[in-house]
């Protein structure tokens, strides 16, 4: 019988076991993600530390939202936040994170103490950090259905919308109920913790369509997302996209005065956008006469999320613009 040729590399004394073999896999592992991790830039995603360095501020990537007003030196973060940050990420104590309370406040705070459901943390220093808009938008969608939902609620998040308030309508696919309200509320957070957000966006309990063209009856910008009339194509000189801008920019508001925003109450606009049917004439009629603007998007019909979205980043930065911070105003 002939003898097998030996393999190059390193010889073991004796064959590995399962529990063998499993060490030495993560070995394997452990050994390449430090030598890799410092060439691309990733050495917090070592597993001894797996996304926390001790002792060092983390991005805002690393924020925990505590329900409890944040109010002493010592801070417990409980539920779903504390699981997150000790049974996900397994931060080890003298992990620095950012806490917020959607109070404004932010605070850079150092965990001292892990249990098994609670974590205990210090603050070492505190600061307001507004990154809200200037203004209070105010977006009254007819939810769209499924994942969507959370999409829509997302991007509202990062885009600075103040509060979404799920419409009731008469061509509604979804009825809004208290386990939707719950998990859109919980993609608030999650949202708020990824892009900085210090304050959270409400959701506001369900309301008849007609009864929110009312209630924003003191909104200085009351827009109501509607698809082009063709009438608007007609217009001599000016192609079908051409005559939809001309409307849009006219459609957009004049830019306030800045001492119109001198005051603690921010201006409020209000947007709403309908279900995928389609508003009927009766809630146009309704709209209308509460003082609201129909206005479109182009000659494209689009979906409840990608209308309402576009609405809110358009008015986002023309509330950025409209009033620019201290500092950028000569």
């Amino acid at each position: 019988m002939t003898k097998k040729a030996a393999s190059p590399g390193f010889a073991l004394s004796r064959p590995l076991d399962g529990q063998g073999r499993g060490k030495l896999l993560h070995s394997a592992k452990v050994f390449r993600k430090l030598l890799l991790c410092p060439i691309i830039g990733l050495e917090s995603s070592i597993p001894s530390v797996r996304g926390f360095r001790k002792g060092v501020f983390c991005s805002m990537s690393e924020r925990y939202f505590c329900a409890e007003p944040i109010q002493t030196e010592r801070v417990q973060l409980t539920g779903p936040e504390a699981h997150h940050l000790l049974h996900v990420m397994r931060a080890p104590v003298g992990t620095r994170v950012v806490l917020f309370d959607g109070s404004g406040w932010e605070f850079e705070a150092e965990l001292v103490r892990a249990a098994h459901q609670e974590a205990e943390f210090l603050v070492r220093h505190r600061a307001y950090v507004d990154r809200e808009l200037p203004v209070l938008l105010l977006l009254g969608v007819a939810m769209p259905k499924g994942d969507r939902q959370k999409w829509l609620v997302e991007k509202a998040v990062e885009l600075g919308v103040g509060r979404l308030v799920p419409l009731i309508t008469t061509r509604s696919v979804v009825q809004p109920g208290p386990g939707m309200l719950q998990r859109l509320r919980r993609t608030v957070i999650e949202a708020s913790k990824q892009c900085g957000r210090n304050h959270l966006m409400h959701i506001d309990l369900p309301i008849q369509a007609g009864e929110w063209f009312s209630a924003c009856a003191q909104a200085k910008l009351r827009w109501l997302a509607h698809p082009p009339r063709p009438a608007c194509s007609e217009e001599p000189g000016l192609s079908k996209s051409a005559a939809l801008l001309k409307i849009a920019a006219a459609q957009m508001p004049e830019v306030p005065l800045r001492e119109e925003h001198s005051g603690q109450m921010k201006p409020l606009w209000a947007v709403a956008v309908g279900p995928e049917g389609g508003w009927t004439e009766s809630e146009l009629a309704a709209a209308q006469s509460a003082g609201w603007q129909l206005v479109s998007l182009g000659p494209r019909i689009l979906r409840t999320e990608t209308a309402a979205l576009t609405l809110a980043a358009l008015l986002s930065h023309r509330a950025t613009v409209a009033f620019p911070p201290a500092s950028a105003v000569s």
